[in-house]
């Protein structure tokens, strides 16, 4: 279901959609195939498109468990500006329960979504992941209007989590990691290296008392889906520096995601 804000209507305009649910085996150089759980949404209605991924994280400078990726096909008339995270429920009614988590916008159409490396969180959100049965994600159209895109996972949905993530599947712990120095915050990813640092200088004029004085880290990362560039401020010593700084530009209205350097 999605369910677009309708100022004429407290209830919002409701949308009927369709799901369907797939594991699919990533490979990993001198690894074990990985298991990714895929959604792939469709809202007739509005011509909208929705491919939705969780995979355990194994890329070791990323301080996450696992990540989720969601890429959008829309019509011209809507865009999509943020994606603020994740939310799991019982039933399409009950309340949600956000999943710990940070969310980054890449592109217009490709937002991705760090689940937290805590102890704590790791076992919450997996707990969550397997047990609940609904998802929400909660957008923000260019327009500032909200809306929110409810799946249902069903018998398929639960079983693909229970195949890639359960207790037996060795994606249920978190990936092994060498012990780096440093860290830093990620602030923008781009298609190149050019972009990456346009998007730096803009913002560094929105939000100066953050990031006027400092000058912009751009890291190649090779994936699975392609080639991106990532925008960071570092390093930093500590994670607890890092994460003073990306708060900091959260409270301001920005987005970032702390990484190992």
């Amino acid at each position: 279901m999605l369910y677009d804000e309708d100022p004429s209507d407290p209830k919002g305009t409701k949308y009927e959609g369709s799901v369907s649910w797939r594991t699919v085996p990533i490979k990993a150089a001198g690894q074990p195939d990985e298991l990714a759980v895929y959604a792939d949404v469709e809202i007739p209605w509005r011509k909208l498109k929705l491919t939705l991924s969780f995979r355990r994280n194994t890329d070791k400078s990323l301080l996450a468990s696992h990540t989720a990726e969601l890429r959008f096909t829309l019509p011209p008339d809507i865009a999509v500006s943020s994606v603020p995270g994740l939310l799991t429920k019982s039933s399409e009614q009950s309340r949600g329960v956000p999943l710990a988590a940070v969310a980054v916008k890449v592109t217009d159409y490709f937002f991705m979504v760090g689940l937290q490396d805590t102890p704590a969180d790791r076992a919450k959100n997996l707990q969550l992941l397997l047990e609940r049965t609904w998802f929400d994600i909660p957008m923000v159209y260019s327009s500032g209007r909200r809306a929110i895109i409810a799946i249902e996972k069903g018998t398929p949905g639960t079983n693909a989590f229970k195949v890639a993530f359960g207790a037996g599947n060795p994606a249920h712990a978190p990936a092994t990691s060498p012990s780096r120095p440093g860290y830093a915050v990620q602030v923008s990813a781009q298609n190149n290296e050019a972009d990456a640092l346009a998007s730096y200088q803009v913002l560094q004029t929105k939000f100066p008392a953050v990031l006027g004085s400092r000058a912009p880290i751009v890291k190649r990362v090779d994936g699975n889906d392609g080639v991106l560039y990532r925008a960071m401020v570092g390093p930093f010593s500590t994670a607890d520096e890092a994460f003073d700084l990306c708060e900091s530009l959260k409270a301001a209205g920005g987005e970032c995601i702390v990484q190992r350097n």
